[in-house]
């Protein structure tokens, strides 16, 4: 404790007070009380009165906040409490104390709660600093709460003026020095009627929501700012997946299905990878039969052609002499013209049929190799033609073309099929496509590069930013839709959660270039009435205004408000539909508490 008595001759040595004020110190000081020696030891008020006093096992009378405050009967409990409602960077504190009035005990409420989460501060320490209007300190410390969220410190004032009280807390949650403000204190009850008099009554329409009722839903607050905000222009849009992120599964083969060994064919709903065995197409058992009647008519159309090889062989020898004959005889001029022309046709023609039967010949043997190989492809080397194997060495293998989920698996093992049945048809998720249609009237209001925010109503009203997403423009539109006289706009989007999904509908923002100061609160405050939204405003600790607003762009998780509150207001951003349920029926969520 650094007490006023024991800081007045250091005050005195730093500056150059006069004799008459360090007189009137000296009387202020012995006014409050102090324990010489007890610095560091806190009596039970060292501005206020001696000795000690133990607040975190009782000492107090229960305050009912739910029926009205009952404090112990020091002639102020008649009159309305005073509330200090604060809010830091690290907690919101809510003070509770009586009128103040020299010499009567008050028990200040102090109730602390977590603004990261909303909690209740639990463990840790609250030292309280009084300062008086002459720079006097007097300090009290309480090592824990009275219980989760509480520290009740008493403080006996001797002195009426204007004191300022400040909070050091420190805990494993949170830790912060806190200055709560001005505390008043009157000399008497008359005048601390005639003050309360003067001030304003409460709102009869606002609503009670105690704080360990806030406790137990983490209710938190958030201060409407002014904000830089992007203007754009809201249209329609849907998601769709990507043709690049879709695969087919076809028949290329007639035969009939079935699953890979030893496994199963493809399930809805599941994933796959690119190039991943997914089932078989086994063709028809007549192959092999179809493989020996080919031979036959190779053995027989084999036959044919030798014997036409060997009449084209006799009539070219017969050509070719009766062309020797005709020459002798022409030589000798006892041939016509006539006969020896008719020779040479004959030659001609014989030596035609010759070369065609020998490139039939040619042909047929690379037919009757096509054929050894089929055989060696269908029939074991052992030569087992087994039905089971011949089957196995030729079924068709079907694979995923992309890696994904399976969305239509329209298959069962052993069915038939026939060329182009679509067996299953695969779908990658990671990225969707959003399709914005932009009014013809906004489209020279686009950016070169535009950006997207939306929002569907099948993700809990959150909304994504396409870019902050790490996605970006696939496609302007070149031309207006005559139809819709829009102009489409495709954005991909990752999607590495699966939450967006294709068809979906989606409310779409498209940023422009231009930009605003706006006051703005966070999307989670906004609660719809009737259709209508609305914000809570936290008027004191304990008490909230229901506020109308109308809405205007929206920037991330921030949302601009065009009427209804004022920068500055503390509105509920975690809980606010509780609270409004709380609003509608007070009774679910208890009655008051007991400090």
């Amino acid at each position: 404790m650094v007490c006023a008595r024991a800081g007045l001759n250091d005050m005195y040595s730093r500056s150059p007070f006069s004799w008459p004020l360090v007189i009137l110190l000296s009387v202020c000081t012995l006014q409050f009380g102090c324990r010489d020696g007890s610095v560091g030891a806190p009596p039970r008020n060292a501005a206020y009165a001696g000795g000690t006093h133990d607040h975190g096992s009782g000492g107090h009378g229960d305050h009912d906040h739910g029926d009205g405050h009952a404090h112990d009967d020091h002639g102020s409990a008649e009159l309305e409490p005073v509330t200090i409602t604060k809010h830091t960077d690290a907690f919101t504190v809510f003070a509770e104390f009586p009128r103040l009035i020299v010499g009567q005990p008050a028990d200040f409420l102090v109730h602390l709660t977590v603004r990261a989460d909303g909690s209740a501060f639990h463990t840790g320490t609250m030292q309280a600093t009084v300062t008086d209007r002459f720079g006097g300190e007097s300090m009290y410390v309480l090592e824990k709460p009275k219980r989760d969220g509480l520290f009740v410190p008493t403080i006996t004032f001797r002195v009426a003026g204007q004191y300022q009280l400040e909070l050091d807390i420190t805990g494993a949650q949170a830790s912060e020095v806190i200055e709560l403000g001005n505390l008043t204190v009157y000399e008497d009850l008359n005048a601390a009627k005639e003050a309360a008099d003067k001030e304003h009554a409460e709102d009869d329409d606002a609503i009670s929501f105690l704080m360990e009722q806030q406790w137990l839903i983490g209710l938190q607050v958030e201060q409407a700012t002014q904000r830089e905000m992007r203007e754009g222009m809201r249209v329609v849009g849907r998601l769709d997946t990507p043709h690049h992120a879709q695969g087919e599964v076809a028949v290329s083969e007639t035969g009939r299905l079935d699953a890979p060994d030893g496994g199963q064919l493809p399930r809805l709903g599941q994933r796959v990878e690119a190039g991943q065995l997914l089932g078989y197409v086994e063709p028809p058992l007549p192959l092999l039969s179809e493989v020996a009647l080919r031979s036959v008519d190779l053995e027989i159309q084999g036959l044919e052609i030798d014997r036409d090889i060997r009449s084209a062989t006799a009539r070219l020898a017969f050509a070719e002499a009766e062309q020797q004959r005709m020459t002798g005889l022409m030589d000798r001029k006892v041939a016509a013209n006539q006969e020896i022309n008719a020779t040479k046709r004959d030659l001609e023609v014989a030596r035609a049929d010759y070369e065609a039967a020998l490139e039939m010949r040619r042909r047929f043997d690379a037919a009757a190799r096509d054929l050894t190989e089929l055989r060696q492809l269908i029939i074991p080397a052992d030569g087992d033609d087994d039905g089971a194997d011949i089957r196995a060495s030729h079924r068709v293998a079907l694979t995923a073309p992309i890696s994904g989920v399976v969305t239509m698996a329209d298959a069962v093992a052993g069915q038939n099929t026939v060329v182009g049945d679509v067996l299953f048809r695969i779908t990658d998720p990671k990225v969707m496509w959003l399709r914005a249609e932009v009014p013809e009237i906004d489209v020279p209001r686009l950016p070169a590069t535009p950006n997207a925010l939306f929002s569907l109503s099948g993700a809990n009203g959150n909304t994504f930013d396409v870019r902050a997403l790490g996605g970006d423009v696939v496609f302007m539109g070149v031309e207006v839709d005559e139809r819709t006289r829009t102009l489409p706009i495709v954005f991909s989007v990752p999607n590495p959660d699966g939450v967006l999904r294709g068809g979906m509908r989606a409310n779409v923002f498209i940023q422009t270039d231009a930009t605003r100061q706006a006051i703005t609160v966070p999307k989670s405050a906004i609660v719809k009435e009737a259709g209508r939204p609305l914000v809570f405003v936290m008027t004191n600790g304990e008490s909230f205004e229901r506020r109308s607003v109308r809405l205007g762009a929206r920037n991330g998780q921030f949302v601009e408000v065009l009427s209804g509150i004022n920068a500055g207001d503390w509105v509920v951003s975690h809980g606010a539909y509780l609270l409004k349920l709380a609003a509608a029926a007070p009774s679910s969520f208890g009655h008051g508490h007991a400090h």
